[in-house]
């Protein structure tokens, strides 16, 4: 771990190549360098340093990081910015040498380099989210449901769906991978967002395997047989009469009118009943239509 003395130890350090650059200085002939100092590289180390710090949390001991970030404890940060500090002074100061300002540069870029090497990644793990992977699951569940399993379909009813076996059992095994996951405590988000997408994935293949039932159950006559046999028991000793004067008392009669919708209702009812294809609908709609004619 970093500590300030550490940080002393490169200072001290700095400070010795700096005494022995200015000594040399001295023993020049020409004397030291009176133009201005070159701090180029002196602000791109303090630039390096910055941006080192930027990419760094302060931390004791990573727990609170993420893993996918890093950490340095706070004595390293301090260090490092008591290094900044430092370098910054030099960098402004007009009257530094080269070698003064080359000496604050290597300072500042070693004890970068030791900052860069106290930071580790982070150790805090967020909690995996697992609401897509249960919003998946319960999507599976109703793609399948009211589905019948079948080879052709001929078995499902027209007004339902079926799909072959293979489709739920492929779609089966991706709800028990997805389930397992949801279960497992120590799946990553990963794990959870890939079982979450693979089911997903399933549910919709399933989907597109669905398809209409053919088969048809025999169409039910029962109520156009009865509607058939009353609407002849209700003109059976009914005679045909423009006013009933030609009737006796004790009879009924009916006008020719009458007569011919109920018989063109019972033709119509009769067609019903002997047409093999006919629907559902189409005998109950015949029905009524010649229950209403009889009444």
């Amino acid at each position: 771990m970093i500590t300030n003395n550490n940080f002393r130890r490169f200072i001290q350090a700095g400070l010795a190549v700096l005494t022995a650059l200015l000594l040399a200085g001295c023993a020049d002939p020409n004397g030291p360098s009176t133009g201005p100092a070159d701090t180029a590289a002196l602000n791109a180390a303090i630039s390096a340093a910055r941006n080192e710090q930027a990419g760094a949390a302060v931390s004791v001991d990573g727990a609170d990081v993420p893993e996918d970030e890093y950490w340095a404890p706070q004595a390293a940060f301090a260090a490092l910015d008591e290094a900044i500090a430092t370098a910054e002074t030099a960098s402004r100061n007009a009257a530094a040498t080269q070698a003064e300002t080359d000496a604050a540069a290597a300072m500042l870029t070693a004890a970068t380099d030791t900052f860069t090497a106290a930071k580790q990644p982070g150790t805090y793990a967020a909690p995996v989210n697992k609401a897509a992977l249960t919003a998946a699951i319960t999507a599976a569940q109703a793609a399948k449901t009211g589905v019948a399993a079948s080879a052709d379909g001929a078995d499902v009813p027209a007004d339902s769906f079926w799909a072959a076996q293979a489709a739920f059992d492929a779609l089966n095994n991706a709800m028990a991978a997805a389930e397992a996951a949801s279960r497992n405590a120590a799946a990553t988000q990963a794990e959870a967002d890939t079982a979450a997408a693979a089911l997903t994935a399933a549910a919709d293949t399933f989907t597109a395997a669905k398809q209409p039932g053919t088969y048809a159950a025999p169409v039910d006559k029962a109520a156009l047989t009865a509607a058939i046999a009353a609407a002849q028991a209700a003109k059976t000793g009914i005679a045909a009469s423009v006013d009933g004067s030609d009737v006796s008392q004790e009879s009924y009669w009916a006008p020719q009118a009458a007569f011919d919708a109920l018989n063109n209702a019972l033709d119509a009812a009769e067609s019903a009943f002997r047409n093999a294809e006919a629907a559902q609908d189409e005998a109950d709609a015949a029905a009524a239509a010649l229950t209403a004619a009889s009444a």
